[in-house]
């Protein structure tokens, strides 16, 4: 189906939602030699039942043909804005993927920092409070790149854990390094906040220095061109460039 082509498989067991239960429904595709489970279209799972694991309610609800009425039911209670998120690599190529955050109080997991979350698109795993990758063991509020990500998820977070994102990111932001860039990766990079009002912002690197964690570059977070000390990014063309690129 990945491939634009529809292969239907025969099944032989009249009871659906009986096959689901005993993770026993094994089909395998007569073109292409794929071997799954003919219930939710994921990877085998004897004696699991498809129910057992959250990420499979995705590739349920998405079954063609559609599942019988009551596990459609099933795979619909689960898809609730407090148990998914978007994935976050997949947004970034203007697509939306879920994935189940598998957590029943995400307020106990930005703490913990344990919600690992799969997308069942691209396989990327991700923190699924703060959607930065996997922190086990830290709170997502304990670095300020994660608390950025808290303040853009998608769905929003419960309003306690938005309030805090929020407060924790108010005078700070994410700007892209230019170096790791040009190399075909983004890596993320904290700056003092430039702000709103133009009459108001210091347009001088000073304040706005970044430093990329990944490539160790230093550079001037508006402009994103080398650090330019005493100088506004307005004085220089090429600094101009770079602020309309960023």
């Amino acid at each position: 189906e990945s491939r634009g082509l529809d292969m239907p498989i025969l099944m032989f067991d009249q009871h659906v939602s009986r096959a689901g239960n005993a993770g026993l429904y094994q089909c395998q595709c007569f073109r292409c030699n794929l071997t799954f489970c003919g219930i939710c279209r994921s990877g085998c799972h004897p004696g699991e039942i498809c129910g057992s694991n959250p990420c499979r309610a995705i590739t349920l609800e998405k079954r063609r043909p559609p599942l019988p009425p009551v596990l459609q039911e099933w795979a619909q209670a689960r898809a609730t804005e407090d148990g998914v998120v978007f994935c976050p690599r997949c947004e970034i190529l203007q697509t939306d993927s879920l994935a189940f955050t598998c957590s029943p109080c995400l307020i106990e997991a930005a703490t913990a920092g344990g919600v690992a979350c799969e997308c069942y698109q691209c396989q990327t795993r991700f923190c699924g409070v703060c959607r930065a990758p996997c922190h086990p063991g830290e709170s997502c509020l304990s670095d300020t790149i994660r608390a950025l990500h808290m303040t853009r998820r998608r769905p929003p977070l419960p309003p306690i854990l938005a309030a805090e994102a929020s407060a924790r990111t108010k005078t700070v932001e994410l700007v892209f390094c230019p170096r790791c860039e040009d190399r075909g990766s983004d890596s993320e990079v904290c700056i003092a906040a430039v702000g709103q009002d133009l009459n108001s912002m210091d347009l001088s690197e000073q304040r706005h220095i970044g430093h990329c964690p990944v490539c160790d570059l230093i550079f001037c977070g508006i402009c994103r061109m080398s650090c330019h000390p005493g100088k506004s990014c307005l004085t220089e063309e090429q600094s101009i460039e770079g602020m309309v690129l960023r």
